[in-house]
């Protein structure tokens, strides 16, 4: 049976000790604000009126589904784990360490999901506005996940990432220094290598009709491979104009 979670002030989930706190099967939080941590027997009480204090570890499992409509804080910058094949949806400016997507699938913005990302899920940034992401982007283990841009905003990818994007709606920008997997653009979608310098992009650009690639900032010249995709949508933009150099147009 579904778990719901309604609060009008700020729900406080704590466990006492050692250990994760896993929330599993289907679960809606409405709440304005949502702390969790952990405390050392003795210290500290969810229900006592104050926050737990920080244990040894400090950590949410998250298995199934579940909406989370609030602030998500997790005592002492915490990691965030989604565990399972159902999808989490994350809202608000939460407030934790990183995030690791061990399966199924992570949805929200920026200000939802902060910190490094080490994804074997799919993770799905919603933007509806434009806003920059600091974290670094990775797979978990040997596991590469797989990521996914939606949304009228722009994202602007300021650390590293090694993962396949899909554009769907939106712009994402990045530079081939710190943009290493492989890149497809949906119809009326951007993305857009803003280099600095000289670079080279080695993955492959699939799956777009009307999609646009643009090479910005100004001086850098970017060489790629395209795949299966139409390279007069390869465009350059800055002064003076960087280039583009397209090294093998190949139809799958």
């Amino acid at each position: 049976m579904p778990t719901h979670w309604n609060v009008s002030g700020t729900l406080l989930i704590g466990v006492y000790g050692d250990g994760s706190l896993t929330i599993e099967d289907a679960a809606e939080v409405s709440s304005s604000s949502l702390m969790i941590g952990h405390s050392d027997s003795g210290s500290g009480s969810p229900g006592g009126g104050g926050a737990p204090e920080a244990g040894t570890s400090d950590r949410i499992n998250v298995t199934g589904d579940l909406d989370l409509n609030g602030t998500l804080n997790l005592r002492q910058s915490g990691d965030l784990v989604k565990r399972g094949d159902g999808a989490l949806e994350l809202s608000g400016a939460n407030a934790y360490g990183n995030t690791i997507v061990e399966a199924g699938t992570l949805l929200g913005n920026v200000e939802a999901i902060p910190g490094d990302i080490a994804n074997a899920g799919t993770v799905v940034f919603d933007q509806a506005g434009d806003a920059s992401l600091a974290g670094d982007i990775t797979g978990l283990g040997d596991d590469a996940g797989r990521m996914v841009l939606r949304g009228d905003g722009t994202l602007t990818l300021d650390g590293a990432s090694t993962l396949d994007w899909t554009v769907e709606a939106g712009g994402l920008v990045s530079a081939s220094e710190r943009f290493a997997g492989d890149l497809a653009i949906d119809e009326d979608a951007s993305f857009t290598f803003d280099q600095e310098s000289d670079g080279r992009y080695a993955g492959i650009l699939t799956g777009y009709t009307r999609g646009d690639l643009s090479i910005g900032g100004g001086r850098g010249d970017v060489r790629m491979a395209v795949l299966s995709a139409d390279a007069s949508r390869v465009s350059t933009r800055g002064k003076p104009a960087p280039s583009c150099v397209v090294t093998e147009n190949k139809q799958a």
